[in-house]
């Protein structure tokens, strides 16, 4: 049994204290690990990032940092990750990725309506569908479709605010939203604002079959599932093609039989109640490589101070950004 520690970095919004506090409700449900309050108890510190950039490292976190290098690791759900630390990834890009530092993991999202709409085992009336916001070109290339088919459904959700449930109809939306996941034979799951698509987890939890788009996305494995017995990977190129049904058709005899099995992997690898034991997994998985290698984080420790400029300067280009379309929302 390892003992971990969970912490944040930095000053944390509200926002990042509800996520923080969302690590930790699912942390708890592991029988195999123990969380302590104090990390000079741990053998595993981990550091949460949230989906918000946030105010700079205090002088305890480096110190944290700098005297335990190899026993620090992240646990980042990000979209658009700078991945200085060693961890955990939802969305590091193929080109940033070096097994010997990262791993990919899920999103770290509960979704209890995708959980009720499985339950409820609906009949799969639909061939596929995605239902998401315009967060890429991949995306709206998808918007562009016009298959004329009533067993196809796309359909651009931008306007829905996902992390805001004082918006009207919200929980409609969401129920709505995990239903058509549940009565889709195939769920695409295209990127999205980073390489990674929480929809491969949640269409895994619906017992659809993803189908995947996103050509520099790096799948959770070593360790990880069989993704090859339930998952379909397609070229980003493919996305608006018009044959796209024509693509998945010879997968249709198989439908059935591959959303269960994805159903099966989500429960192994990706549920709740296993969430924490998988991601000490990934993580040993990594200081075996480093033992086998000789390689110490120490040495990336001489970059600290570039990696402080870049999660600076990338809070900042991020509130430019959010103030460029703010005003254009509002015109």
């Amino acid at each position: 049994m390892a003992k971990i520690h969970l912490r944040g970095l930095g000053e944390p919004s509200p926002e990042t204290r509800e996520f923080f506090a969302f690590f930790k409700e699912w942390a708890g449900r592991s029988a195999a690990h123990q969380l302590v309050e104090r990390a000079e108890e741990a053998d595993l510190i981990l550091f949460i990032f949230g989906t918000d950039l946030r105010a700079p490292l205090s002088a305890e976190e480096e110190a944290l940092l700098a005297a335990r290098p190899d026993d620090c690791f992240a646990l980042d759900g990000k979209d658009q990750p700078i991945g200085f630390l060693p961890g955990l990834y939802a969305a590091l890009p193929a080109s940033a990725f070096d097994p010997g530092r990262f791993r990919t993991y899920c999103y770290p999202v509960e979704n209890r309506q995708v959980e009720a709409a499985w339950q409820a085992r609906p009949e799969k009336t639909l061939f596929f569908s995605f239902l998401g916001g315009a967060s890429s070109p991949l995306r709206r290339r998808l918007y562009r479709r016009r298959d004329g088919r009533s067993d196809i459904l796309i359909e651009d959700t931008t306007s829905h605010q996902e992390w805001n449930p004082h918006q009207p109809d919200w929980a409609e939306r969401k129920a709505r939203y995990a239903e058509v996941l549940a009565r889709s034979e195939f769920c695409l799951c295209p990127r999205g604002a980073g390489v990674g698509s929480i929809r491969l987890f949640e269409a895994m939890q619906a017992g659809s079959v993803p189908v995947l788009f996103s050509d520099a996305y790096v799948l959770p494995a070593s360790p990880g599932p069989a993704w090859d017995e339930f998952l379909i990977r397609l070229p980003e190129s493919t996305a608006g093609r018009d044959d796209l049904p024509a693509l998945l058709e010879p997968w249709r005899e198989r439908s059935r039989e591959m959303g269960l099995r994805a159903r099966q992997a989500w429960e192994a690898w990706f549920a709740p109640a296993v969430w924490l034991d998988r991601s000490v997994e990934s993580i040993e998985a990594i200081q075996a490589i480093r033992k086998e290698q000789g390689r110490s984080e120490t040495r990336y420790h001489r970059h600290w101070a570039w990696w402080k400029f870049k999660r600076e300067a990338g809070e900042r280009a991020w509130n430019s950004l959010r103030r460029i379309r703010n005003r254009l929302r509002s015109r």
